[in-house]
């Protein structure tokens, strides 16, 4: 397989695991049931994981950073940010903590879910294995 088309299994099989959780239906209901302030969006949920690599304490709004960081990569304008970006190293951080954990029922996104679940554990598993190595670089991700 050329280079190219491992980076491309690898990057769509982050964006599987990103997206099969409903970011969009989580920040509603967390808006409607109090969870969550309703000044309190994507991007201010992202900004303290970003700017020091820690995760919530709650696994649903670090699933909700995960999608939006997914979004904001892949859709939203970040997919000109380097390797290096802040935005990115969460990203990665995210997917180590969630790769191997099950998708909250109550936000499950059918579709992206039956892709990751076709997504081979091997090629999961390499994607960890290359992040972890990516990550080791800023001792916040370490």
């Amino acid at each position: 397989m050329k280079p190219e088309e491992t980076n491309l299994i690898a990057n769509e099989a982050i964006d599987y695991c990103a997206l099969r959780f409903d970011g969009y239906r989580y920040i509603d209901e967390a808006h409607e049931r109090g969870w969550l302030p309703t000044e309190i969006d994507f991007v201010e949920l992202n900004e303290p994981i970003i700017a020091t690599g820690k995760l919530y304490d709650d696994d649903l709004k670090n699933a909700a950073v995960f999608f939006a960081l997914q979004r904001s990569l892949g859709k939203w304008g970040g997919e000109q940010l380097g390797e290096d970006d802040p935005t990115r190293f969460a990203f990665y951080r995210l997917y180590l903590h969630f790769y191997t954990k099950d998708t909250p029922k109550e936000f499950v996104s059918p579709k992206w879910l039956r892709m990751w679940e076709d997504t081979p554990a091997e090629v999961k598993e390499r994607v960890a294995q290359s992040i972890k190595l990516k990550v080791q670089r800023l001792p916040t991700y370490a």
